[in-house]
């Protein structure tokens, strides 16, 4: 079960600046997050090192909305599965399989199981009919995704793009890891 939780929202909406997000994120999670999660919070790490850390990833979590979905998908567990075990997904998503295969199936990360995928959307969502197409293509590709087993798809009814839509998302995500 997860202990801390890094959710993360994005404003900026440009195309120029998804891929330098992306980037950042990754950067920025693979850097930071050890030392947020030992200083600010206790998850199961024994140590203070890189082996520890990711001895207990499953003890952590990571979430995003809309853009920090996408950045979810692309950053995090296609490029921290060792640092992190469950994962939501909120209104968002726009990753191809490929990438998935590419950077999810092959090297280290082939070996980390995923503990938990989160996936939420309203049914007046603009991004519900990308969201929902990618999800099935990754649940045909990746077999460590199950669903009702590790991976929840939730649609809610009479909800946007928007703030109301996404407290409800992280809501039940957390029901799901803690």
């Amino acid at each position: 079960m997860a202990q801390t939780a890094l959710t993360i929202a994005v404003v900026e909406d440009e195309q120029a600046y998804a891929q330098t997000l992306h980037a950042y994120i990754l950067r920025y999670a693979r850097e930071h997050s050890m030392q947020i999660s030992i200083m600010h919070y206790y998850d199961g790490a024994s140590f203070i090192d890189e082996e520890g850390f990711t001895a207990s990833r499953n003890h952590r979590a990571f979430d995003g909305l809309s853009r920090g979905a996408v950045t979810t998908y692309r950053s995090v567990i296609c490029g921290c599965l060792d640092y992190f075990a469950s994962f939501g997904t909120f209104s968002g998503s726009r990753i191809s399989t490929d990438y998935l295969r590419d950077h999810l199936q092959s090297g280290a990360f082939a070996s980390f199981p995923i503990d938990c995928l989160y996936a939420a959307t309203g049914n007046f969502d603009f991004a519900m009919p990308q969201q929902l197409m990618d999800y099935h293509a990754m649940l045909d590709v990746e077999p460590r995704l199950e669903k009702g087993v590790n991976t929840v798809f939730d649609i809610f009814p009479m909800r946007y793009h928007s703030m109301g839509n996404w407290h409800l998302a992280l809501y039940n995500f957390l029901q799901h890891i803690f």
